[in-house]
């Protein structure tokens, strides 16, 4: 009988032959695909941390001219604050001139003239106390008004160094090895150097009108009149005038006579009081926003890069230059009135992302080839 035989010795080991050339096949496409998953990984990274530089760079600037609005409102309160004490102080005395006349008449009346005289010494003290007052408070309202106008003024100058501190400092936290390309750099320096040129000083005009919308009614007109039968014998004006550089307040007191053979107003009793007699000089204009020049210094993009190491197992790393750019714009919107124009007295500043074909000058910075690539 023949004895049984196994398979050919020639074919023996082309299974394993076949394993390994499976095996180095799925070890080349696992670490194919490891290399594109760390690339893609360190791409989104890299857009990420171009999207945070931009917002960190608007955001700096918003939270400038939100600083800014707020100075001006401070001055504005300032001013209405110095307008009311001064109003106060011309009424105070008008009312104690008035007191004193009602005494010399109601001097030989019974009881009347204790009456008058207590009346009188009660407003000569309230006017006083009114006096001492302002002349403490004013000058220490002046000084805040000028701490206040530095305070803006170095914001305003410290706009294109924070800018770009705020952008490098955020890309170095997000991601230490990406670069802001020098392009992006000027081109940063540039939109904070226009916004800072678009903050001018407002025209008195403004200002005015401002600082009548900001004082209270009393303080702008303080009337009253004594009319019996429809005949009217006396008459209180008031009110403050907002000069340039002053705030006058005046009172006075009117009284019908005959003379002449007719009716004539005769005035009585005036007073009158100026802020600039306490110390205080109220501002003549304010830190203001070109509304005329456009936005067109509200947005920017950012082109950035990175170099990083792609492992290769064990031969030395190769190195990808990876891209990305973003794009971003400052807005103002007030929620109760979102028709109201951009300006610098209300705190309504913002930063937002916006799609990098919107922004015209990323065409300056970024090549088209790699515009189409990282464009959004």
């Amino acid at each position: 009988m023949e004895n049984a035989q196994g398979p050919s010795s020639s074919m023996c080991g082309q299974t394993l032959v076949l394993a390994v050339v499976m095996l180095g096949l799925s070890s080349t496409l696992m670490f194919g695909l490891f290399r594109v998953s760390l690339v893609a990984q360190e791409k989104i990274r890299l857009q990420l941390s171009a999207d945070m530089a931009v917002l960190s760079t608007l955001n700096s600037q918003a939270n400038g001219l939100n600083a800014m609005a707020l100075a001006n409102r401070a001055l504005l309160a300032n001013d209405a604050l110095a307008g009311q004490l001064n109003a106060l102080v011309s009424e105070t005395t008008f009312y104690r001139k008035l007191a004193e006349k009602f005494q010399k008449l109601l001097r030989l009346v019974p009881y009347a003239g204790a009456t008058s005289s207590f009346i009188f010494s009660g407003t000569h003290i309230i006017e006083k106390a009114l006096r001492k007052a302002a002349t403490v408070t004013l000058p220490l309202v002046h000084l805040s008004n000028i701490a206040l106008r530095k305070g803006q003024q170095t914001i305003r100058h410290l706009l294109p160094i924070c800018s770009l501190k705020a952008a490098r400092s955020t890309l170095k936290e997000n991601m230490p090895q990406a670069q802001i390309t020098i392009p992006s750099k000027t081109l940063v320096l540039h939109q904070a150097r226009s916004l800072q040129q678009n903050l001018i000083e407002g025209d008195p005009t403004t200002a005015k009108t401002l600082k009548a919308q900001t004082m209270d009614r009393h303080t702008l007109r303080r009337n009253w009149s004594i009319q019996v039968a429809g005949f009217s014998p006396a008459k209180k004006t008031g009110g403050t005038t907002i000069l340039p550089d002053d705030l006058l307040a005046q009172d006075k007191l009117r009284l019908k006579v005959f003379q002449r053979l007719g009716w004539r107003w005769k005035t009585v009793i005036r007073t009158e009081s100026r802020v600039s007699d306490f110390g205080y000089q109220t501002p003549a204009d304010f830190l203001s926003i070109d509304t005329n020049s456009g936005q067109t210094a509200f947005g920017f993009p950012i082109f950035v890069q990175a170099v990083i190491p792609v492992p290769l197992g064990n031969y030395p790393s190769m190195e990808v230059k990876l891209f990305a750019v973003s794009a971003g714009r400052l807005t103002y919107m007030r929620p109760s009135r979102t028709d109201e124009a951009y300006n610098v007295f209300n705190p309504f500043w913002r930063s937002e992302l916006i799609p990098v074909a919107s922004e015209p000058t990323a065409r300056r910075i970024v090549p088209e080839v790699l515009l189409k690539e990282v464009r959004h």
